[in-house]
């Protein structure tokens, strides 16, 4: 329920004494029977059309009354001719007969209250009738004396006429129908959504009552709901209440329109909605066909994913693969296609996806067809269609016959990896630590041979300080080969590094602030309780990296490069926005750098007669952290 009070208003008395004088600004209003009347209108404090609960017209007496019955009586006013401050007896305008009286038998003195019930007065204002306000009388011989609304002592202020209303406001007719726009649904008894509002009153919305029609018109509607009961801006045409049934939408992709109007608490319904048309199509089927339902293992890391729409044509789809971690019921993106405009029902993802062996995955395809479909509540406007499946699990080819691993350069972080194999594979799969680092194909593979009839492949970025497994699998006829041995390495490396496809660069001296931040905020739990911190996302490594370019002293190949090429080096990476992995430590990340400075020092050369360069620069992690490589 609203409730509004005002004392803005006009007020003035007449008296038969002076009938041609106006006491607009007096600052009492008087009344004696039969010869001194007073006027009051109020400017309407609510909106056109409310339900008025309660109204009360409260005035406050001046001056000291003995205990002498007395009679007020407030009229509505008839049709006012003059203004109030050229209102006078003679041309006072008429009351109308439904007044309100209070009646006090016992004595009062100055600031009483008398409040008078206008709540019938105030009901036909709302609704629109002529209202000018009261007439204020008394059939007392005894005149009676009210603060006016001209009152001008501050502790008289709080004196002044008021008018109290209770009000309950009809709710505003239902907006943003949805569906609507003339688009097609996919079920024909959709749940119909809007949204109200009602600002006075019971606000809550208790009902609703919706129709249906072949034109927007409504003349003759094909469907009435009745009255539903509903909790929320919505309505299910498929459990209407009250033993209605809703026929449901024409399968031919027809148009109907539809309108809707509400109840609130107070029992007040709003006017109609403007109508909207909706259509019905049923939706095809979609079938996803690989990985098929009932073998729902892969063992090659690019497979085709595939799948079929029937009793529809395709207009888009979007394909996304997600991996679930090795130990926690959690579930990372691994590949998103995006919403691709196109009619392919085959797609094959990009090398690396599929990059942990003896996986469980999900695929997750959606499909939109060729009609204007809109999603309502349990039928979505898009195909869509999950299935899990593995990762290797299955083999049915020879392994590799030997591999062996050894770090070539030192301190260069980098990894030889050698194997042999019985057979020529269509595809050579290379695993560090069970994750996918390369994948060769047949015709490649010819470059990695050596003169004693194995395969060389060198890791540029293995992870420095700790054992690193290397695996060689062959893969042929869709199938990967089984039981292939494996060998592993420590990479010993001093520095830091940053690895290109192309080059690297040696950085010297151990100055980094590196840190794994966290998205998060505080919150301040009301009571006794501490602060919370409320993690909402999980950054990789990032942070400041300093040193030197130097030809170094080592006895070790670092020495053949001059500091002058490791920072030409460095500036392509910056110039060119490479890709990088920096390798420090036990890290061995893709980052992005920036920031770059190498200046030469203040000590331009070093012993041997060559310029030394300060080093430093901003690193950020590229992709997602590996989480899983902490267990």
């Amino acid at each position: 329920m609203g409730y509004v009070s005002t004392t803005t208003a006009f007020d003035s008395s007449v008296s038969s004494e002076y009938p041609s004088k106006n006491y607009f600004e007096s600052s009492l209003l008087r009344v004696l029977s039969d010869s001194k009347y007073s006027y009051i209108s109020f400017a309407r404090p609510f909106n056109p059309r409310s339900s008025v609960i309660k109204a009360e017209l409260v005035l406050h007496s001046a001056g000291d009354y003995s205990n002498n019955t007395r009679k007020v009586t407030v009229k509505r006013q008839g049709q006012r001719d003059a203004l109030y401050k050229n209102l006078t007896f003679s041309n006072r305008p008429a009351a109308h007969s439904d007044g309100v009286s209070v009646t006090k038998t016992t004595g009062f003195g100055g600031g009483e209250s008398w409040v008078f019930d206008v709540t019938a007065h105030v009901q036909r204002w709302s609704d629109g009738a002529d209202f000018d306000g009261w007439e204020i009388s008394t059939t007392h011989t005894g005149e009676i004396k009210f603060y006016s609304t001209d009152t001008t002592a501050s502790w008289a202020k709080k004196l002044e006429p008021q008018l109290r209303v209770w009000v309950a406001d009809e709710p505003d007719p239902p907006q943003d129908l949805s569906p609507s726009g003339n688009r097609v649904v996919s079920e024909p008894k959709p749940v119909l959504r809007w949204s109200q509002l009602d600002v006075n009153g019971d606000t809550n919305i208790i009902a609703a009552r919706v129709q249906f029609d072949n034109v927007a018109s409504f003349v003759t509607p094909v469907f009435d709901s009745g009255e539903q009961p509903i909790d929320d801006a919505s309505l299910n045409l498929d459990s209407l209440s009250g033993g209605v049934v809703f026929p449901g939408l024409p399968a031919d992709g027809s148009s109907r329109f539809w309108r809707v109007m509400v109840k609130d608490g107070a029992g007040l319904w709003s006017q109609w909605s403007s109508p909207v048309s909706v259509r019905y199509l049923p939706k095809g089927v979609l079938a996803l066909t690989a990985p098929a339902l009932s073998s729902p293992t892969i063992s090659d890391p690019t497979p085709p994913f595939s799948w079929t729409l029937t009793g529809a044509t395709q207009r888009a789809y979007r394909l996304e693969i997600f991996r679930k971690h090795a130990s926690l019921n959690l579930w990372a993106e691994a590949w998103d296609s995006g919403k691709r405009t196109a009619s392919t029902s085959t797609v094959t993802p990009p090398k690396g996806v599929l990059a942990f062996d003896d996986r469980l995955y999900r695929v997750r395809l959606v499909v939109w067809d060729t009609k204007d479909r809109q999603t309502t509540p349990g039928a979505t406007a898009a195909y869509v269609i999950e299935r899990e499946f593995y990762f290797d699990k299955d083999a049915a080819t020879n392994p590799t016959a030997t591999i062996s691993v050894r770090q070539p350069v030192w301190p260069y972080p980098f990894v030889e990896v050698r194997w042999t194999n019985t057979f020529l594979p269509d595809r050579t799969i290379i695993s560090r630590d069970g994750v996918i680092v390369a994948d060769v194909e047949a015709a490649d593979l010819a470059d990695l041979r050596q003169g004693d009839g194995s395969y060389l492949w060198v890791d540029r970025a293995p992870v420095p300080g700790r054992p690193n497994r290397y695996t060689v699998r062959p893969f042929s006829g869709g199938k990967m080969g089984w039981g292939n041995p494996s060998a592993s390495l420590t990479p010993d490396v001093i520095g830091r590094w940053l690895i290109t496809d192309d080059f690297e660069v040696f950085i010297a001296g151990t100055e980094q602030d590196l840190k794994l931040e966290e998205v998060a905020g505080v919150h301040e739990p009301i009571g006794d309780k501490g602060p919370v911190r409320i993690v909402t996302g999980l950054k990789g490594w990032s942070g400041p990296v300093a040193g030197r370019l130097v030809r170094t002293q080592t006895a070790s190949a670092l020495d053949e490069v001059s500091a002058a090429t490791w920072r030409d080096r460095l500036m392509r990476i910056k110039r060119d926005q490479l890709k990088a992995t920096f390798v420090a430590g036990d890290i061995s990340v893709p980052v992005t750098i920036g920031n770059v400075s190498a200046p030469p020092t203040a000590a331009p050369r070093d012993p041997r007669g060559e310029l030394v360069y300060d080093c430093s620069l901003e690193l950020w992690e590229r992709g997602t952290h590996d989480w899983e490589a902490y267990g």
